[in-house]
């Protein structure tokens, strides 16, 4: 019980780590509309939440 518990922190932790970089991404590219759309694909690429 306690290893998957580690590992689920483990992985929240790179979850949110991947979307922190995925909004500084979209916020490098956020002067243009095309910015904003290749940001929100790069968020739906890059992690999947897992609701």
């Amino acid at each position: 019980m306690s290893t998957f518990l580690v590992v689920h922190n483990v992985k929240e932790k790179l979850v949110s780590e991947n979307v922190k970089l995925v909004e500084k991404i979209s916020f490098k590219f956020a002067g243009t509309a095309g910015g904003f759309f290749v940001g929100v694909g790069l968020s739906v690429v890059g992690y999947v939440p897992n609701d």
